[in-house]
């Protein structure tokens, strides 16, 4: 038996104690019998008042850690910080294209110079298909590979603003073309 066996014998010993089912002499007794020896030839014991160990000097019993507990302390590993993940750039810049999608609305509202309508529609439907692409793409990656890179909130704002402005501008079209239509100016 190791002492880790010990203990969750100990566990059950104690807890039976407790309980009612075990008395003191009884109890003293069964964890005589897990008494175990070390390496160096030291004999260990569980104190069933405290829970600790002791080990036996030859003359009386003395509260001590134990051997492996002490080595593993001494020997355990640094604990090493992990890179963080790195933000996924096709969710930057679908962000990026969705903002900028955003920017165009201003050549598309009524009252603007009719001229820059198509320019400012051409500008806006670019980066929001560019948003919602990469968006997707982004999204993709990071579910694929979630301990490689971050930002899917950064992605999903690109998918939203894509489709905010695939929206805007088909509102915008349907302005622009019934002015074209009935011949409205500004």
């Amino acid at each position: 038996m190791d002492f880790s066996k010990v203990e969750a014998e100990f566990k059950k010993l104690k807890g039976q104690f407790e309980a009612g089912a075990l008395t003191e002499a009884e109890i003293k007794a069964r964890l005589a019998d897990l008494m175990i020896q070390d390496e160096q030839g030291r004999w260990w014991m569980i104190g069933y008042e405290t829970g600790q160990w002791y080990y036996h000097d030859g003359e009386k019993w003395v509260r001590g850690e134990l051997p492996q507990i002490a080595e593993q302390r001494l020997t355990k590993p640094p604990v090493v910080a992990r890179p963080s993940p790195s933000t996924n750039r096709l969710a930057i810049f679908a962000l990026v294209s969705g903002v900028l999608g955003l920017v165009a609305i201003p050549t598309l509202v009524p009252g603007a110079d009719v001229e820059m309508m198509p320019t400012g529609g051409g500008i806006m439907a670019v980066m929001a298909i560019l948003a919602l692409v990469l968006g997707y793409n982004a999204r993709n990656d990071i579910h694929q590979h979630p301990s490689e890179t971050s930002g899917e909130n950064w992605a999903t704002a690109g998918i939203m603003l894509g489709w905010i402005d695939l929206a805007v501008l088909c509102l915008c079209a349907i302005i622009y073309s019934v002015r074209m239509v009935f011949g409205l100016s500004g």
